[in-house]
């Protein structure tokens, strides 16, 4: 998912919105180039119980997010 130009809360709501389409197990790689996400993102993801895999800048400015939806969202309808 490329969310280079978002900023947040947007870039988390468009993981969100991954999150409840996605099945159990289900992998993301996310690109950002908002700082503040990286702080904010694996915050949320902690928050709904999903696992962050990895957070690395892959050059000036960019980062490299990886995610697996490890449980149900809490918010989702069952």
């Amino acid at each position: 998912m490329d969310l280079r130009g978002e900023v947040c809360p947007l870039t988390f709501v468009r993981i969100k919105l991954w999150l409840e389409e996605a099945d159990l197990g289900a992998r993301l790689c996310v690109l950002l180039d908002h700082e503040p996400a990286t702080r904010q993102i694996p915050r949320s993801l902690s928050l709904f119980r999903q696992r962050l895999d990895g957070l690395e800048e892959i050059e000036p400015s960019l980062w490299r997010l990886t995610l697996t939806k490890v449980s149900p969202d809490p918010t989702e309808s069952h």
